[in-house]
């Protein structure tokens, strides 16, 4: 199973932002549940692109996975608000941090 992992970007220091998705991969990935987890940090992250444009690119990433992980931090993320209500009406699987 696919998972595409979910959580606040805006408004943090991007390397702060960056440790906190590293360790959720690796709790993903060492938990052996999911064959590959989605880490937005390495999806296409183009200079000069526009909050939308990155999250387009973070959809298309989620539809194609099976699940969500949502880390610590969603609650007070815009884009990981959107990206769950995503779920939740294409039926994936939801867990939390």
């Amino acid at each position: 199973m696919k998972i595409y992992i979910s959580g606040k970007i805006s408004g943090l220091k991007i390397e702060d932002s960056k440790v906190l998705f590293a360790k959720a991969w690796f709790e993903l990935m060492a938990s052996k549940q999911f064959q590959l987890a989605i880490n937005p940090f390495n999806l296409d992250q183009s200079k000069n692109k526009t909050w939308f444009q990155y999250m387009l690119t973070d959809l298309k990433a989620l539809n194609h996975c099976q699940a969500i992980y949502m880390i610590n931090n969603w609650k007070t993320s815009k884009g990981a608000w959107i990206e769950l209500i995503f779920s939740i009406i294409t039926f994936k699987k939801i867990y939390f941090q």
